[in-house]
């Protein structure tokens, strides 16, 4: 039998009388040098955390084996890789303490509402998940995490969150710090930490964002209603890969990377004082999960990560090619253009039908009230053509 066992947060004291009987019966223990020490006296012994080498260790053993995993089995854990690569082995789980909640306890608060994530060797948008969410609880891959989050929130206006940083939880050093990103910013912490973001003020974007919202300049934008159903268009998923290109003022980059926090968005766009305006909006609606991309779409997106979806607002006389490159990058790409033009329209026509894409065109007519004098009028918008294709 293969015992897989949540040792808890690292105190002895913390490991259930389940997962300390399973430990009894076992002739092996394999785990982290910090979790296994205290058995090399009457146990063998082995060092490892990376599931294939687990394996090879097991494969070479005789009677049962438990397998120490750091909190729970359950919480930001090797258990179901290593599960995988045990098939055909007789294999059971035992929950341990997870840090969440043992710092919960600690904290004296509920965690049942707390947003979940770890930093350690992942990318996450914190930003994101902060700016939605009042509680936001974090496992940290190092101490500069919290100085570059303390950066990021202050970057972000959002100095008025409230971090909870916790030290080696469970040991005797263990050490509670709470502060302001400013007041912590240039604060050491160890390694082993985890992290809680209170933000009263967190709530969810709308759907539809106020054209007035967006700080504009002289640079053209994607209307509000064309805008909310463009990106509607484009059935974004957690965790797509967005191409905004022709990105003008970011109003389809900001609605597209604030559907989710886990969205990517890469706004590409030639012009600089227009690639000025999405880094200003960006920060005002603090869409950290927007990246600027400076130059001709066709020249620079080659370079770019795998993309799932793209909206093509302006393509400066490329849109054959543009199109050509984001298939080559990913033939099940979901594409939607706008465009105003009945030439457009024709030339986005004859590009899908070489392609052999199927294509749904929808011409979009807004008119908005106006008051004139005691009266309201409506006054029409220009049509829009939305073609969208590709995906699922």
């Amino acid at each position: 039998m293969i015992y897989i066992i949540g040792a808890g947060c690292g105190s002895d004291e913390l490991i259930t009388c389940e997962a300390e009987k399973a430990i009894e019966s076992c002739k092996n223990i394999i785990g982290s040098s910090r979790l296994t020490d205290k058995y090399k006296n009457n146990k063998n012994t082995f060092t490892s955390y990376k599931p294939d080498e687990i394996k090879r260790i097991i494969d070479g053993l005789d009677g049962d084996t438990a397998v120490l995993m750091s909190g729970d089995t359950g919480f930001y854990s090797g258990t179901k890789k290593l599960i995988e690569v045990l098939e055909g082995y007789e294999t059971a789980a035992l929950p341990g303490i997870s840090s969440a909640v043992y710092f919960a306890s600690v904290l004296k608060m509920p965690w049942q509402d707390w947003k979940l994530l770890s930093l350690h060797g992942q990318k996450v948008n914190i930003i994101g998940h902060i700016r939605e969410n009042r509680y936001v609880f974090a496992l940290l891959g190092g101490a500069e995490d919290i100085k570059i989050l303390c950066e990021k929130l202050i970057l972000y206006s959002m100095d008025d969150v409230i971090l909870y940083v916790g030290e080696n939880l469970s040991y005797e050093n263990e050490r509670i710090t709470v502060g302001r990103p400013y007041e912590l910013i240039d604060r050491r912490f160890d390694d082993m930490a985890v992290l809680l973001a209170v933000n009263n003020k967190a709530e969810k974007a709308p759907a539809e964002i106020d054209d007035s919202e967006f700080i504009r300049g002289k640079v053209p934008m994607t209307k509000s209603e064309v805008r909310t159903l463009s990106v509607a268009k484009l059935r974004l998923k957690k965790d797509s890969v967005v191409y905004d290109i022709g990105a003008g003022t970011g109003s389809v980059s900001i609605a597209a990377a604030l559907t989710d926090p886990d969205i990517t968005v890469y706004a590409v766009e030639k012009n600089e004082q227009a690639a000025e305006l999405i880094e200003v909006n960006k920060l005002k609606f603090k869409a950290d999960n927007v990246k600027i991309i400076m130059g001709e779409a066709s020249e620079v997106i080659s370079e770019l990560e795998r993309p799932t979806h793209a909206f093509i607002g302006g393509s400066s006389g490329y849109m054959e090619k543009i199109i050509g490159l984001l298939l080559e990058k990913n033939s099940d790409i979901r594409i939607v253009v706008n465009t105003v033009t009945l030439e457009s329209l024709a030339e986005i026509n004859r590009i899908t039908k070489k392609l052999g894409v199927d294509a749904e065109t929808v011409m979009l007519s807004v008119s908005k009230g106006a008051q004139a004098g005691d009266y309201t009028i409506m006054k029409a918008m220009n049509p829009v053509y939305i073609i969208s294709f590709g995906g699922r």
